[in-house]
């Protein structure tokens, strides 16, 4: 289901593919259909339709940063295509697959209770508890809340200000978990 390339470091060499997940998905003998009363981990706008975020809570952002110390990534928003590309480490992140930049229509900033696991530093977050988060789309953002329902099977679900279920748009989604103590280091413009 997975494969690892030998020009990065365990455990970031580890990839994905469909073909793979295929693969793995008949192999171990999982089912392909959904469930009776499957509801989605998102709720998604409906065909030829966009939601820009507006009301209490909500801001423009063209740049964001999640802060993060190492790669120190952001993402800028592109008003002609309606994405977010991906840049880290002072430059675009390229996808090693297809040479093109990462782009994205929605991220979500979710922060996280966490904790040191070793003393190598590697970071055990809560993604259960719920807390704060930030949406980000069409160069909008609107600030919320997320909770995780039913354990670990279940769908995390984001909320606006006012306690409505997040729509996102029609897209790739990507979702940066922050340490909830780590929130003076996001940056927004």
């Amino acid at each position: 289901m997975f494969y690892r390339t030998s020009d990065r470091v365990a455990p970031h060499n580890a990839y994905a593919s469909g073909k793979g997940i295929d693969a793995g998905i008949e192999r171990l003998g999982y089912r392909t259909d959904y469930r009776e009363g499957y509801q989605g981990k998102f709720t998604f706008a409906y065909d030829d339709e966009e939601t820009v975020p507006s009301g209490d809570g909500s801001m423009d952002a063209v740049k964001m940063k999640p802060g993060y110390l190492i790669n120190k990534p952001w993402f800028e928003y592109n008003a002609e295509d309606k994405k977010y590309y991906r840049y880290q480490y002072d430059e675009a992140q390229i996808d090693d697959v297809n040479g093109e930049q990462l782009a994205v229509d929605n991220v979500v900033f979710q922060y996280s209770q966490w904790q040191q696991v070793d003393d190598k530093g590697y970071l055990g977050f809560d993604c259960h508890s719920g807390g704060e988060m930030i949406y980000f789309t069409r160069g909008k953002a609107q600030k919320g809340a997320w909770i995780r329902y039913d354990g670990d099977q279940g769908a995390t679900r984001y909320y606006d200000t006012e306690g409505h279920e997040i729509i996102f748009n029609q897209g790739k989604t990507w979702i940066c978990i922050i340490q909830d103590t780590m929130g003076d280091k996001v940056e927004i413009e």
